[in-house]
């Protein structure tokens, strides 16, 4: 922690220590909440992560049909791309 007192250099007054601890208490809840917000917002960020991959996937399907169910990774469209592109240059 930091502004940590050492053992050597605490008060002996106990309402020094006390007030030493209801600090280090408040701070210990404050960066609990933190912690919490930070996992709460992780979370929602995960969830809108995987509704994008979802419309993703629902948009791959409309636009490349039945082909899209074989579209598994970036490589796979950018593989259907070229073939695209081939045909189309081969009609030329």
């Amino acid at each position: 922690m930091e502004n940590a007192l050492p053992i050597t250099s605490l008060p002996d007054d106990p309402r020094a220590l006390k007030q030493i601890i209801v600090d280090l208490s408040r701070r210990c809840d404050e960066r609990e909440s933190r912690v919490a917000d930070l996992q709460r917002e992780r979370d929602e960020l995960q969830v809108a992560k995987l509704r994008l991959e979802v419309e993703l996937l629902r948009l791959k399907k409309w636009y490349y049909g039945p082909r899209a169910d074989r579209l598994q990774t970036p490589g796979d469209a950018a593989q259907l791309l070229l073939e695209f592109a081939c045909d189309l240059e081969s009609r030329r």
